[in-house]
């Protein structure tokens, strides 16, 4: 599994487990720290929602980025939309079938994935759009567009909050108790290139193999003699070469 960044803008604000953002009590009015200060009438805002810390990675956007789905794995895709309790718009993602991951920390997940194979369902969340992009059939695939971006929610500006945790076939957190509602670091995964790019580049590189291997074929083809291809002759000339040199 890899996972892309969702938007062309580049500017992560806040990583996974960092307590950068504070809130006016009795508000959703979210603000950043000075320093490791908060500003004067402000507290820290995770431990008031029960985090140790930012359980996802903020990335800031401009008004209406398009947010597209970052992550390329051997899955299918099903997806659910829902408002969370300050008013962020969300989109849930849902793997189908489970995959491929490196050994996971928490104790439940952990039995989970060695009782699977090494593979776990996962889920990704993305929060404070200004709107989800209609899917009828609630699938999506890897570079769709999926949200225009805002700030809706808990939010101090347009971002798209991004998350990542493990869960069971049925959608049910692993690990909730961890400290991060179950949320765990997507860094492993992580590479920041915008996923558009990211699979233009794939396609490219793909092409390019597929014509190397089809030049390959022909000169295999092309026989001298009809005895050796022209890739069978060089290699002989290069043998002969290597041997003299090792007999010097």
């Amino acid at each position: 599994m890899l996972i892309f960044r969702p938007i062309k803008t580049n500017a992560l604000t806040q990583g996974f487990g960092q307590n950068l953002a504070c809130v006016y009590p009795g508000t959703y009015k979210i603000v950043g720290k000075y320093g490791n200060v908060c500003p004067t009438g402000s507290i820290p805002f995770y431990p008031t929602i029960g985090l140790d810390g930012h359980n996802g990675f903020d990335l800031a956007t401009i008004k209406d980025e398009g947010v597209f789905f970052n992550v390329i794995a051997d899955t299918k895709w099903r997806t659910t939309e829902q408002i969370d309790s300050a008013g962020g718009i969300t989109l849930n993602v849902y793997s189908v079938e489970p995959i491929k991951v490196p050994k996971p920390d928490g104790p439940i997940a952990r039995a989970t994935w060695a009782a699977g194979g090494e593979k776990l369902h996962v889920r990704f969340i993305y929060v404070h759009a200004k709107q989800n992009i209609d899917r009828p059939d609630g699938t999506v695939t890897p570079g769709a567009h999926i949200q225009v971006s805002d700030s809706s929610g808990a939010s101090g500006g347009n971002h798209v909050h991004f998350g990542m945790k493990y869960v069971t076939k049925d959608g049910m957190t692993l690990d909730y108790s961890n400290g991060y509602r179950g949320y765990v670091d997507p860094t492993p995964f992580y590479r920041n290139t915008f996923i558009l790019d990211a699979m233009i580049d794939d396609a490219f590189l793909k092409a390019q193999i597929g014509s190397i291997t089809e030049l390959h074929r022909q000169l295999d083809v092309a026989a001298l003699g009809n005895k050796e291809s022209i890739v069978q002759h060089i290699e002989r000339i290069l043998l002969t070469v290597r041997r003299f040199f090792n007999r010097r």
